[in-house]
C-alpha cells in the first residue's frame, strides 16, 4: 500500500474523524487480520473471514456514500438517506464483532427485516413542541411467530455494548508514584436481555450527548449525569475508586445514584459523600462495582472525562 498524503483531523470533529478512522476498515487485508484476531479464528475459515471482510468495506463504502448523499438533498429525503447510512454501519458492526453465522447470506435467512417498526402515541401536530413531537415517535421491536426478536436491530444489539470508562491512575510506591490514564470500567457482557417494550425519540435524543446543545435550544435536557473517575492503588496493592458527579437536577440524580450496585458483602467498603447538588462515590475494595452506562468524550489525560447516565446495560469495575 502506497501512501499520498495525510491529514490530522480533531476529535471535536466528530464526522470528519470517525470517517477517517472507520476508512482503515476499508482494507481488506488489515479487517480480516482484525477478523482473525478477535475471534481467533481457524485457519481453514481463512476464506470464509476474507468473505467477511470484504463484506464489511462494501457495507461501510455504502454507509458513506449514504451519508454524502444524505447532505445534498432537502429535508424531506435526508433522514431516509442517514437512516441507511446507520443500517449500513449497523452490519458493519454485525459482521466485525459476531461469528460466521451472521454473514449478510446468513442474516438474510432469519432476519429478513429491519427489527423495528414505527408507531404513534399520538399524532404530532406542525405546532407541537420538539418534547411533545419526538415523545409522540415510537419504535417497537419486531418479533416472528415463535416470539424471538428479529431484523437487524436485534442482531445489531445483541452485539452491541456500553463504551467504556476511562479517568487518571496513580499507583503509589513507596515515596514515590506512577501517574496515568486508564479505562477504569468496561461493560458487562452478561446484561443482554430482550427489547420487549418500546421507546420513543425523545428518549433516544435525551441520551445522545453530542445532541446536548440542540436540544437546549428547545428546552430539552439530556437525561444524563457528568462525572469524573480515577482510581488510585495504594503501596499494598489495596484499590480506592473514585467517582464525583457534578452537580446536576436532583432528580437525575437520584436516578444515577438508583442504578449503582455492589455485592452485599463490600457494602461497608462504599461511601458516599453529598456536596451541593452532586455526590462523590469511594469505592475501597478490589471486589465488583457497577455503575450505571457512561462513555468518555474526551480520552486525553487531562481531558474532560464524563460518565453519563441512560438505559441499557450497566458498566462494571476492571482491577
Amino acid at each position: 500500500m502506497v501512501l499520498h498524503g495525510s491529514s490530522v483531523f480533531s476529535a471535536r470533529d466528530v464526522s470528519v474523524y470517525a470517517w477517517s478512522r472507520l476508512s482503515a476498515f476499508e482494507n481488506v487485508a488489515h479487517t480480516a487480520a482484525h477478523i482473525e484476531q478477535l475471534h481467533n479464528a481457524p485457519a481453514k475459515q481463512k476464506a470464509n473471514v476474507r468473505r467477511q471482510a470484504e463484506q464489511i468495506k462494501y457495507c461501510l463504502l455504502q454507509a458513506r456514500e449514504y451519508s454524502v448523499a444524505a447532505k445534498a438533498v432537502s429535508l424531506a429525503t435526508r433522514p431516509v438517506l442517514l437512516y441507511y447510512s446507520a443500517m449500513s454501519l449497523a452490519l458493519c458492526e454485525v459482521l466485525l464483532k459476531q461469528d460466521g453465522n451472521h454473514r449478510l447470506e446468513k442474516l438474510r435467512e432469519k432476519h429478513g427485516c429491519h427489527g423495528l417498526t414505527l408507531a404513534f402515541a399520538a399524532i404530532p401536530e406542525p405546532e407541537s413542541t420538539l418534547s411533545i413531537a419526538a415523545a409522540s415517535l415510537v419504535a417497537k421491536p419486531q418479533f416472528n411467530t415463535a416470539g424471538a426478536a428479529v431484523g437487524t436491530f436485534e442482531v445489531w444489539r445483541k452485539g452491541a455494548t456500553e463504551y467504556p470508562v476511562g479517568g487518571d491512575i496513580e499507583e503509589v510506591h513507596g515515596t514515590a508514584s506512577t501517574k496515568g490514564y486508564a479505562m477504569l470500567m468496561e461493560p458487562d457482557p452478561t446484561q443482554h436481555g430482550v427489547l420487549r417494550g418500546s421507546v420513543n425519540l425523545l428518549q433516544c435524543l435525551q441520551n445522545l450527548p453530542f445532541m446536548s446543545d440542540v436540544l437546549k435550544r428547545f428546552g430539552v435536557r439530556l437525561n444524563m449525569v457528568r462525572a469524573t473517575a480515577s482510581k488510585l492503588i495504594k503501596g499494598d496493592k489495596s484499590v480506592v475508586s473514585t467517582f464525583i458527579v457534578h452537580p446536576t437536577r436532583p432528580e437525575l440524580l437520584d436516578l444515577f445514584l438508583g442504578h449503582v450496585r455492589c455485592p452485599a458483602g463490600e457494602i461497608n467498603f462504599l461511601e458516599f459523600r453529598e456536596m451541593p447538588g452532586g455526590i462523590i462515590i469511594e469505592h475501597a475494595d478490589s471486589g465488583s462495582m457497577s455503575m450505571p452506562p457512561g462513555g468518555c468524550l474526551n480520552f486525553c489525560v487531562r481531558g474532560a472525562r464524563r460518565l453519563f447516565h441512560g438505559g441499557g446495560r450497566r458498566l462494571r469495575r476492571t482491577d
